[in-house]
């Protein structure tokens, strides 16, 4: 292929949709497990209590970037009720 760019064409050669699958698997891991590791050590400040702390590490090891949504929606409610309570 005669271009201007051989450095695109050579790009064009080497990416192929299985890289590009790739790549966003891995790039969602990377997400899952950073994620994993924020909400361990959120839950571990916030409780003292071992058996909410396994249950809130499981639901966040199972579902992920989609139980980090309903941990924050969880959050902000605890955070209203304080402010709530403490006018």
């Amino acid at each position: 292929m005669n271009s201007w760019n051989p450095i695109l064409d050579y790009l064009m050669e080497v990416i192929t949709l299985k890289s590009v699958i790739i790549f966003w698997v891995l790039y969602f891991l990377v997400i899952w497990i950073a994620i994993v590791i924020w909400g361990i050590n959120d839950i571990l400040n916030r409780t003292d209590n071992l058996f909410l702390q396994i249950l809130l590490i499981l639901f966040l090891i199972i579902l992920g970037p989609f139980g980090i949504i309903f941990y924050l929606i969880l959050d902000l409610k605890k955070l209203f009720m304080i402010n709530t309570l403490m006018k």
